[in-house]
């Protein structure tokens, strides 16, 4: 039986995934490629000083953090959204956005080290 690094919330994984491990590598591998450029594209929105414009991709952004078992992240994504959408200063917008690409910065590297887990294990 595979077993899932801890911080791995794998209860919710299953309630999306069901329990096969390659499913899940899959999952883990299509919120890299696919979901993933979405914080990238806050980033570059930020560092191009357009902050009203980066709701939007925080938005799309935000539900698939709980099917890959991170449901703290969704939450924490949740919030930095309502905050991006009461119109703090810069400052503030910024320092939210450090402190959540410290959390998805997390999150990518514990996939990828699982991903590559995954694959040494034969899935």
């Amino acid at each position: 039986m595979y077993s899932f690094n801890s911080q791995i919330d794998i209860s919710r994984v299953n309630e999306y995934c069901g329990d096969d491990v390659s499913f899940i590598k899959s999952m883990f591998e299509i919120f890299l490629e696919s979901n993933l450029p979405y914080w990238d594209e806050v980033q570059t929105k930020l560092k191009a000083q357009k902050y009203d414009e980066i709701a939007k991709p925080i938005h799309t952004l935000k539900p698939s953090f709980s099917m890959i078992g991170f449901p703290e992240v969704t939450k924490q994504v949740t919030e930095y959204e309502a905050f991006v959408k009461s119109k703090p200063s810069i400052p503030d917008l910024l320092k939210g956005a450090a402190a959540l690409d410290v959390e998805v910065n997390r999150v990518k590297n514990i996939l990828i080290e699982e991903i590559s887990k995954m694959e040494a294990e034969g899935y």
